[in-house]
């Protein structure tokens, strides 16, 4: 038992030892010098999270300071809106302006009823008059809404708009609009059809001959599991029920010759619409896609893991597309209901390096042609699909703010379908839903409306309040009598607040947004000291750093960032030293075979080529500083193992080994009471040597894109400027690097002094 005597005896014998060094250390002004650089990163990281700073992945500068885009609309919207936002198209000879948006809403109040709301698109103000100044319906609209002009496509007098759509209580409904219409539609302009469950979706297909009115078609599906086909006149052409299965929202083909419909049990059906007979046999993506999941069918239906129809089906160009909660893409040949050739069980939508995306995956975007297809994830990814190579990109932008584990809850996620406009502005429009850090608070989350180019560069940014449900739309923003466009056509998309549970708000918590696609970031900001008077941000916030591409803080970033360089420095070091000490210790002390086949090991190790180890390592791992600190620490310990057990083959024969063993001390005591001390300052030695190369190693997985997304290190700044194309930014470019290199500097430093203390033979005379 240890006495208070022998731990005071202990305590002098450290104290005597710490100040002798100490002296030996002071002499080194370069050692000072590189101890003082160190503590000063130390005291930023530790003071950091006191410091006040934005956060460096969430916190984004107000739109004023970095966004420059024309905003038209900006308003509360009647109510909760969760579907889908329709545009009226005013025909004319010489162009097709928009003049009304519809939005579904209301909360069921007497400010605010259940129904459709239209809007004027100049001003947003009310374009039915009356007290609430919508359609009200009898229940919260449940369906997709669709807008038609079934008359005169050149003159606006003889147009017949019609608004089809369904509630919750099962009502379809069918509105005619007029051109000059003040008022909600009643009477005869108003058709309703009571359906047998909550309307889940509605489609239609008009005959281009509008005296053919009866051939058109209207489809409806129910959570009853019915599916309705009505024609023109809505009269039924045929009622097919599915067993109480809870059905999608239906998808007609281009033709009109065949609608399709999918279960939440995976279940795609085809029909003909001339005599509601099936085409071909029953498409099942769970039964197509084998491996989903535990790749057991049977076992993953016993544990409730059965694959869905996480979206609404899209027919284009003679196929179907479906997408699914197992990150799938299926690609059916709608004459036969077969998979097309080369996409049987689904395209498996990947991350980057070949990491299956397991999100829900929204309704996919599908171009006329059918040739490429948009769909977001609610991994936070965005992927541009080729229908003809299945070649998938992820759009950049949409990676710098999300949690890629499977496993843990998502930071950032794609909520609504993203819009890709290929008319107007030829851009793809990415609704993304920001936590704003707080994952269990849906009452602060928000919406960043991304305006982003083909080649997944971003054109512009917004944010906005609330949570988006449905995707953007966009028109052309022509004014009547025009012969130009005056713009590249506006987008509209709409919002909704939550409360604590997620669900939508009562009361005026939604709104609606209009832009015109003509937009552009002026991010990176350079540092406000550097600005004129007149050219300082509009908000007034000072950006002592300046600004990333998409706003956020570089002083923060920086400051921040010591964290984790710290983090994995020390963490990496430590780890494989105490590895390589361990190794080195049991080898130079038991000798033998025990000594051939660790060092045959370690040499193994050591022949490795490092970088390219530490890449295939971080590419086969899930991205996190932990990971990159254990693939780090494994591959480092090579070096430190020889030289250790080169020390200890020469303590193991020293005087006071040989006293320790004749008294009868085990192997075990000997190395780790009696060696291991006398061990450690050089071990220290090599460690200061490794945080150094840690963080250079964490620094250029990052770089390459292979560090973790959800941490901002300065090697993940350094590959943010790379893919932002900003090597010319200095603010943002040298911050980082400059950063790493004093870091590394200072424990270089350190490490040489050290070496002079432990070696007297390297100290100036």
């Amino acid at each position: 038992m240890v006495t208070s005597k022998q731990l005071k005896e202990k305590f002098r014998d450290y104290k005597r030892s710490f100040i002798h060094n100490w002296d030996l250390f002071k002499e080194n002004k370069v050692g000072l010098l590189g101890l003082a650089i160190m503590v000063a990163f130390i005291l930023v990281a530790l003071m950091s999270p006191f410091m006040g700073l934005r956060h460096p992945i969430d916190w984004f500068a107000p739109d004023e300071d970095v966004v420059l885009v024309e905003n038209f609309l900006d308003q509360p919207s009647d109510g909760i809106v969760t579907t889908s936002i329709v545009e009226r198209i005013v025909p004319s000879a010489n162009s097709m302006p928009v003049d009304r948006i519809y939005l579904a809403g209301g909360d069921g109040s007497i400010v605010a009823p259940y129904g459709l709301y239209a809007k004027s698109s100049s001003d947003g103000s009310k374009a039915w008059q009356g007290w609430s100044g919508a359609f009200e319906t009898n229940s919260p609209i449940s369906s997709n809404v669709i807008g038609m002009n079934y008359g005169a496509k050149r003159d606006p007098s003889d147009m017949d708009f019609r608004l089809i759509f369904g509630t919750e209580a099962g009502t379809l409904y069918v509105l005619h609009d007029g051109y000059n219409s003040q008022y909600a539609p009643s009477g005869s302009n108003v058709y309703a059809f009571n359906l047998d469950g909550e309307v889940v979706g509605v489609d239609i297909f008009e005959v281009v001959n509008r005296n053919l009115d009866h051939e058109d078609f209207i489809f409806a599906t129910t959570t009853s599991g019915t599916l309705y086909m009505f024609d023109g006149l809505f009269n039924t052409r045929a009622v097919i029920n599915f067993a109480n299965a809870t059905l999608t929202q239906p998808a007609a083909s281009n033709n009109g010759l065949y609608v399709y419909v999918g279960t939440t049990a995976g279940e795609i059906y085809g029909f003909r619409t001339a005599d509601a007979t099936q085409i071909g046999d029953m498409y099942n993506v769970y039964e197509a896609s084998d491996d989903y999941l535990g790749g057991n069918p049977e076992e993953d239906a016993a544990n409730n893991r059965r694959a869905y129809l996480s979206t609404d089906l899209k027919e284009a160009a003679g196929m179907v597309f479906i997408t699914t909660d197992d990150g799938r893409l299926h690609l059916l040949d709608g004459t036969t209901m077969l998979p097309v050739t080369g996409w049987e069980g689904g395209y498996k939508v990947d991350q980057t390096l070949g990491e299956l995306d397991l999100g829900n995956l929204t309704t996919p975007n599908v171009r006329s042609d059918g040739n490429e297809v948009v769909v977001g994830s609610s991994t936070g990814y965005v992927y541009r699909i080729s229908t003809t190579a299945r070649n998938s990109t992820a759009v950049s932008m949409v990676r710098l703010s999300f949690d890629t584990s499977i496993n843990n809850a998502l930071t950032t996620s794609v909520v609504a379908t993203p819009y890709y406009d290929a008319i107007y502005s030829r851009l793809i429009f990415i609704p993304v839903r920001n936590h704003n850090g707080t994952l269990s608070d849906p009452t602060d989350d928000s919406t960043l409306l991304y305006a982003v180019n083909s080649d997944g560069s971003i054109k512009w940014r917004k944010s906005l309040e609330g949570v988006a449900f449905e995707n953007p739309i966009v028109y052309d923003d022509l004014a009547m009598g025009t012969t130009q466009h005056i713009g590249e056509g506006e987008v509209v998309i709409a919002t909704v607040q939550l409360d604590a549970d997620g669900n939508p708000v009562t009361g005026e918590s939604s709104r609606f947004y209009s832009y015109r696609c003509t937009g552009n970031m002026i991010a990176p900001l350079p540092p406000t000291w550097t600005m004129d008077e007149d050219e300082k941000p509009a908000s007034g916030i000072e950006y002592y750093l300046g600004t990333d591409a998409q706003g956020r803080d570089i002083l923060s970033q920086v400051l921040l960032g010591s964290r984790i360089a710290l983090l994995v420095g020390f963490a990496a070091a430590i780890f494989s030293i105490s590895v390589g000490m361990l190794v080195g210790l049991v080898s130079g002390y038991y000798g033998g075979n025990v000594d051939i086949i660790l060092m045959r090991f370690t040499d193994v190790i050591l022949t490795l080529p490092g970088l390219p180890l530490l890449i295939i390592l971080a590419a086969l791992m899930e991205p996190s500083i932990w990971n990159i600190v254990f693939i780090i620490g494994i591959v480092g310990w090579g070096g430190t193992a020889r030289v250790i057990r080169s020390e200890v083959l020469t303590l193991k024969e020293r005087p006071f080994i040989d006293s320790a063993r004749v008294t009868g001390a085990s192997k075990t005591r000997i190395m780790f009471r009696h060696i291991a001390p006398n061990i450690l300052p050089l071990a220290v030695l090599y460690m200061t040597f490794y945080v150094s190369g840690a963080i250079l190693a964490e620094a250029a997985l990052s770089f390459i894109g292979l560090g973790d997304p959800r941490t901002m290190s300065w090697g993940m700044m350094l590959n943010f400027v790379q893919h932002a194309n900003a090597l010319t930014a200095w603010w943002w470019l040298m911050p980082p690097g400059i950063c790493i290199t004093l870091i590394c500097l200072s424990f270089f430093l350190l490490g040489r002094s050290f070496d002079e203390i432990v070696n007297p033979r390297l100290r100036r005379r």
